[in-house]
């Protein structure tokens, strides 16, 4: 009889057999986050995405994000809402999208954290294509470089953990007098942006990184630092009795507010020293001239 090439009834599901023997690779992993300030941060509330690559048509793998497995896992999608196609057969996709949404705010030292800290850890495992062959789990994004392939999970509210106060005058660094600078010494408990800071009622003259003649480093990315000094120059020599006095004579009042760590974490406003005792901690701003009454 005739040979036969073929097979006698071939359907989109029947009649036919692809031959695969080559193993699926996770060919790219990538991370960032949905944060307000920075994709390389996350606070509580904010979304991680996790974008998968594979070198072939997958069933869908098994990802944890930050020690915990992710809150959602599909095929791939697109801003506006569309989806990779999946095989119509096999369920199977080239690209899948996983996320995980960050849980919890926390004080400083007072809570334990809900999610883990620092660094989300990533984990593609179950990488399958649907011929049963099982490529390499993957633990790591593909392009982690300085600023991206990483996101930092902090849902810890950031805390002023030291205020000090002094001046520069001549004769006593409890006192100031016009041309005297106050110096405030403010350090936080981790890396915070610049803060707004009053001293005596009015906006410092100068904020910035702690230091005199070299300054603290600040994050090359987020522009942080986990200490800061603040300056006002005091003004003006009145003499006794005028009512046109510049500065708000005796202790210098302090306010440090907008205390925000790079995620958002906001701190608690502080406005008061550290350690107020009776020789360290305040000064007295005193720019009337004394006058024999």
């Amino acid at each position: 009889g005739a040979d036969v090439t073929g097979v006698t009834r071939e359907t989109a599901e029947l009649g036919w057999v692809t031959i695969d023997t080559v193993l699926p690779k996770i060919t790219w992993v990538d991370i960032e986050s949905n944060n307000a300030k920075f994709s390389q941060v996350a606070k509580g509330g904010d979304t991680i995405f996790m974008t998968i690559n594979a070198s072939e048509w997958i069933d869908m793998p098994t990802v944890q994000l930050s020690g915990r497995a992710a809150d959602v896992l599909a095929p791939y999608g697109a801003a506006d809402g569309s989806q990779h196609a999946t095989h119509y057969l096999f369920g199977s996709c080239p690209e899948y999208n996983a996320t995980m949404t960050v849980v919890g705010e926390h004080r400083h030292g007072e809570e334990t954290p809900i999610e883990t800290q620092g660094n989300v850890s990533v984990s593609v495992t179950s990488v399958e294509d649907p011929a049963g062959n099982v490529g390499d789990d993957v633990t790591a994004t593909s392009r982690q470089t300085a600023e991206l392939g990483w996101v930092t999970i902090d849902t810890i509210a950031p805390s002023v953990t030291f205020v000090d106060i002094e001046s520069n005058n001549a004769k006593h660094a409890q006192l100031a007098r016009q041309g005297d600078t106050v110096f405030l010494t403010i350090n936080a408990s981790e890396w915070i942006s610049v803060p707004t800071v009053e001293l005596a009622g009015r906006a410092a003259d100068s904020v910035q990184p702690y230091g005199a003649e070299s300054q603290h480093d600040v994050h090359y990315l987020f522009g942080s630092c986990p200490e800061y000094n603040a300056t006002i120059t005091v003004v003006g020599t009145h003499e006794y009795g005028a009512s046109d006095v510049t500065e708000t004579q005796g202790n210098v009042s302090v306010s440090v507010t907008d205390i925000e760590d790079p995620a958002g974490n906001v701190g608690s406003d502080v406005s008061s020293v550290t350690r107020e005792t009776a020789e360290l901690g305040w000064v007295t701003i005193d720019t009337v001239a004394p006058a024999l009454t």
